[in-house]
């Protein structure tokens, strides 16, 4: 008895001090962001081919990292007034400015090279093939796959080859 209330106070106190964005992913559910009301985590993309991450919520603090790549998704994992802290699909997080995100809903390819297919079963006609880290805009996602475009071309991907998109999403 002694002992479960030990452990059941110290997951009570290591909870409390956990950051917002992992006690949502403890519990696995979204929370909403401080600020727009939107779940937290969610996705969004880049919406320019400039952007800036920081260590920190403000333009006082360094920059880590300039992207270059309009389009590329991020998780956005914490909201604090104007700033948004992210994570990259490499997993790299720091902060990026609202402004310089868009809601956009785009993806990566994460496989080193993945089928689309023109509807959402793999007995279907073959379209393209698409290499590792292309981007992909999202037009709706099923249980198992994902309606994608890039570069003019359109159709059906396994989601779970994708970066950008939840497991249990449905778009």
């Amino acid at each position: 008895m002694f002992v479960m209330k030990l452990l059941t106070s110290f997951f009570v106190i290591l909870f409390t001090f956990l950051p917002l964005d992992t006690q949502a992913q403890t519990l696995g559910k979204q929370s909403k962001g401080s600020n727009t009301g939107y779940p937290v985590p969610r996705f969004a993309s880049l919406a320019s081919n400039t952007v800036n991450m920081r260590t920190g919520p403000s333009t006082d603090y360094e920059v880590t990292w300039e992207f270059i790549q309009e389009d590329l998704p991020v998780e956005i994992i914490f909201e604090q007034e104007e700033w948004r802290k992210v994570r990259t699909p490499d997993g790299t997080v720091g902060w990026m400015h609202r402004s310089v995100l868009n809601g956009a809903r785009t993806a990566i390819i994460t496989e080193d090279q993945v089928t689309l297919y023109q509807k959402s079963n793999n007995e279907s006609d073959r379209k393209a093939t698409l290499m590792k880290n292309v981007i992909v805009f999202i037009e709706m996602c099923e249980k198992e796959w994902c309606n994608v475009s890039t570069k003019g071309i359109s159709g059906w991907l396994l989601k779970k080859s994708l970066w950008g998109v939840y497991e249990d999403e449905i778009l």
